[in-house]
């Protein structure tokens, strides 16, 4: 991967930031050669450079903490103004990156029972079935609110992902003081009313996190519910950040799976007693929600991740760490440069920490 340069060189200047060549590792420091370049090259180059090979949120923060680095070795190649507007637009999008999550395919084990989950909850009608160890929530309930709520019904085997609530906008439910892990649950419906059945963002108390994308085919594989489950051989798995961690591959090619749908996996934080759940940035779109688990962050997680799933998964502490580091690249990336009045680093209102 090369960034756009001129033709023409000046000394001093910069005219590319990128790893030395496309089979280099991404997350290599960039290299800076010298040439003309201006902030809206870069600006424009930033995104690909951050995004190329789909990394997870922590090597998107590596990369954008090693372009900062370069920009501080070179930051008399820009002007100040130049410098501090594109070391913002670099840790803006890094720490977006932190708040990014995406769908992952779920399978639910035919054996499935709750085993660390303080709240398990199965949405659907009245007259629907109800997976072991799970509360049903209706239409009307008090816990979930939206401008049209409605139960859907579908033929399937498993309780948890046959039926569900559509419309759902707010679900706000009491708990302890303390630290969650949520899960929400949803399901292929194949119509493009719910092609965002989780939202375009979704709000834990006030905390923003990007859902990236809801159609099917880039949910990311895989995760398994398995939770008191003893119908799978755990070998081969180990215990990382809260969750059992692995090859899954052969696990669910062996196992009795009653259905597989998609789920989102969110850590949040109770401060007062309650954890309000936001789904928000509809047009057409509807929400689609089967099924809501809330475990204690500190007990290991029902749900079982694949090796990418879990890449790709950012906890509450780990998210406040990286942010840590953006912002520090970016202190050292400008210090000394004296900014022009009212000039700051850009603030990003979406990545509000706990």
């Amino acid at each position: 991967m090369t960034w756009a340069t001129a033709p023409q060189a000046q000394t001093g200047q910069l005219s590319a930031l990128a790893p030395a060549t496309e089979k280099s590792s991404p997350n290599a420091a960039p290299v800076v050669t010298k040439g003309t370049v201006s902030a809206t090259q870069l600006n424009a180059a930033i995104p690909r450079y951050l995004s190329v090979g789909n990394p997870g949120p922590g090597d998107v923060v590596q990369r954008a903490v090693s372009l900062m680095r370069s920009l501080r070795d070179q930051k008399k190649a820009l002007k100040p103004a130049e410098l501090f507007q594109v070391v913002s637009r670099v840790s803006t999008l890094a720490t977006k990156a932190l708040t990014k999550t995406s769908i992952t395919r779920l399978a639910v084990a035919s054996d499935y029972k709750p085993r660390n989950a303080m709240i398990a909850l199965d949405f659907g009608p009245a007259d629907g079935k109800v997976m072991d160890g799970f509360t049903r929530v209706v239409p009307g309930d008090q816990r979930v609110a939206g401008e049209s709520v409605s139960a859907l019904r579908r033929p399937e085997d498993s309780a948890l992902l046959a039926d569900g609530l559509a419309g759902i906008k707010t679900i706000s439910i009491d708990v302890p003081v303390g630290s969650y892990r949520i899960v929400l649950m949803t399901q292929d419906l194949g119509d493009p009313r719910y092609s965002a059945p989780l939202g375009r963002q979704i709000r834990i108390n006030k905390i923003p996190f990007l859902v990236t994308s809801g159609a099917p085919d880039q949910w990311t594989r895989d995760a398994l519910l398995s939770g008191a489950s003893d119908s799978f051989d755990k070998s081969g798995l180990r215990v990382a950040g809260g969750y059992l961690s692995g090859d899954l591959s052969k696990i669910l090619r062996r196992q009795q799976l009653r259905q597989v749908g998609g789920a989102i996996i969110i850590e949040g934080q109770s401060n007062d007693g309650k954890l309000v759940i936001e789904l928000i940035g509809f047009k057409r779109e509807t929400t689609y929600l089967t099924g809501l688990i809330v475990e204690p962050l500190n007990q290991v997680s029902d749900v079982v991740l694949s090796r990418p799933a879990f890449k790709k998964h950012v906890s509450l502490r780990s998210r406040l760490s990286l942010e840590a580091k953006v912002l520090s690249a970016a202190a050292e990336a400008v210090e000394g440069i004296e900014p022009e009045a009212g000039q700051t680093l850009e603030e990003d209102k979406s990545a509000t920490t706990n």
